[in-house]
């Protein structure tokens, strides 16, 4: 899956960066299914890129990486295996997205069955179903179930490779943030536009050149660059993600649904454990640091650093937030008679036109003033321009404000619950002329005909709204796949130990966790089919 990073790449750029958009009824269309295609001997034949020595007696572990991955995705974590434990390594470079998930399991089948030829040989394994093993990160565990699946398509159960599979954040029931793809190029249009409006609406008003223009020049130019960033760029990067491959396990995808019923039959002669990650807030900021930065830049188990565009979003949320108030002040200032704000100064003829003027206000009464533009070419402002730059900010600020929880709904990860219902009622009390509001209780279902009808003593009801009060429940997540489907890997060892606290979806192949939880397979505690003697 590491092409979502395109995706979120994306909005970090007009994030930090905001320059472009425009209406947003585009789709994005999938490429065709292809017909499959044999992997070259060079990959079946590939030993792996993490440099090693064979031995004899040696177990074979074939680590597999997800979307848009490369051999070396899992190299830092199969290295230090291989060192500890008499394991040997394969790593391949299989490049999934021009496949099917099915035709992409047989590609995957086919070249561990090559790999397991020849090492199986040096290694002198004579029962490969009961010795080797896969490892696979996200949608490389989806596929690497496609391709045991396949044994069972063609009755050659007893002759597989491998005969154990181990996920790390695979999207077992579907991933949520594929299904969403409309919606996330849509929130990349509308980010793009929320984030520049503000300073490009500032620089307008400021211009005594373009202060005369009309604002609908300044407004079609943003949606036109948005909607060429959101509409033309960013399907072109994110072109592999859209590749045939991922609409197969898509939630409710029938190719995932029928994986998961094969593997729901508890006949089937395999060992199964799910990891899971599970990110801390700010999912969204921690998430996108590990899906633009390298995991396996600072070498080994040492992916634990996320919070560097936490700082930087904190640091934007401030200056949009800051700005707001600053125009916000200075509107209070100049929307109202100047002899409120200074006094009799107002009233001394000549010097009235000094202190009532706005920058004068600005300077002298505005709590944020400094933090108005310093170079805009235009001031005072108008009332109706500071009134522009304030609601400018303002969507700027609100963007920030619920960045978290616009992405957590892109991923599936927000769930709005019936919390309890209500009636609001407009009543008046005895003689008194003046209406007030009244809140009731009631059961959800129900109406509020009843209190219209049965108003309470010496009261007229004039009108009930009814009303339901929602609460929010935020699922757990590792930033890109839902805990509900990375854990529910079906016949699967997928308990509470399987938990990676703190781990993102990228951060799971190489952070401390990752060394611990692989610690724990091979020790047994995910199965006696793991248990590995130390080198």
């Amino acid at each position: 899956m590491k092409k979502y990073k395109y995706i979120l790449t994306l909005i970090l750029i007009i994030t930090l960066h905001p320059v472009f958009a425009q209406d947003v009824n585009v789709k994005v269309e999938k490429k065709p299914v292809p017909v499959v295609v044999q992997p070259p001997p060079e990959i079946i034949n590939d030993p792996g890129l993490s440099e090693q020595s064979v031995f004899e007696g040696d177990r074979l572990i074939f680590w597999v990486h997800g979307l848009g991955g490369t051999a070396y995705s899992w190299d830092a974590a199969a290295a230090p295996t291989a060192n500890t434990y008499k394991v040997t390594s394969l790593l391949n470079g299989i490049d999934y997205s021009t496949y099917s998930l099915t035709n992409a399991g047989q590609v995957l089948q086919t070249t561990i069955d090559g790999q397991a030829e020849i090492y199986g040989q040096l290694n002198g394994i004579e029962d490969p179903a009961h010795t080797n093993f896969i490892i696979a990160h996200s949608q490389g565990g989806i596929v690497s179930r496609a391709a045991y699946k396949r044994y069972a398509d063609l009755d050659v159960v007893d002759e597989r490779s491998f005969g154990g599979i181990v996920t790390f954040g695979s999207p077992h029931q579907g991933a949520q943030i594929i299904n969403n793809v409309d919606d996330i190029i849509a929130y990349a249009n509308q980010s793009c536009i929320d984030l520049t409006i503000g300073p490009a609406t500032e620089a307008w008003n400021g211009s005594w050149i373009l202060g005369f223009a009309p604002d609908q020049i300044m407004e079609n130019a943003i949606n036109s660059l948005c909607g060429f960033m959101s509409h033309t760029v960013l399907p072109i990067v994110m072109q592999d993600y859209l590749e045939p491959i991922t609409e197969d396990y898509q939630v409710g995808a029938s190719v995932i649904t029928e994986l998961n019923e094969f593997d729901e039959d508890p006949t089937i002669p395999i060992a199964k454990v799910a990891f899971y990650g599970i990110e801390e807030a700010p999912v969204v900021w921690r998430t996108v640091y590990s899906l633009t930065n390298d995991v396996n830049a600072g070498g080994s188990f040492s992916a634990g650093y996320d919070e560097e565009y936490m700082e930087i979003a904190n640091s934007n949320f401030n200056s949009y937030y800051l700005k707001y108030l600053a125009y916000s002040n200075l509107y209070d200032l100049t929307s109202v008679n100047c002899t409120e704000i200074v006094g009799a100064e107002a009233w001394i003829p000549g010097w009235a036109s000094f202190v009532c003027n706005p920058e004068n206000l600005n300077y002298e009464y505005n709590e944020y003033g400094s933090l108005i533009n310093g170079d805009v070419q235009w001031f005072p402002y108008s009332l109706s321009e500071t009134e522009e730059n304030r609601d400018a900010y303002y969507t700027g600020y609100r963007w920030w404000a619920n960045v978290e929880e616009s992405y957590l709904s892109l991923i599936g990860a927000v769930e709005y619950v019936v919390s309890s219902c209500h009636c609001d009622c407009l009543e008046k009390y005895g003689s008194d002329p003046t209406p007030y509001e009244a809140l009731h209780t009631i059961d959800c279902g129900g109406n509020c005909d009843y209190f219209e009808d049965n108003p309470p003593p010496n009261t007229n009801v004039i009108h009930c709204d009814y009303a339901v009060v929602y609460e929010k429940n935020i699922k757990p997540n590792d930033g890109v796949v839902l805990v509900e489907s990375a854990q529910n890997y079906p016949g699967a060892n997928n308990g509470e130990g399987n938990a990676m606290i703190g781990s993102n979806h990228m951060q799971m192949r190489n952070d401390s966790n990752t060394g611990t939880q692989l610690n724990s397979l091979i020790e047994g505690n995910q199965g006696l089919f793991f248990v590995t003697e130390e080198r």
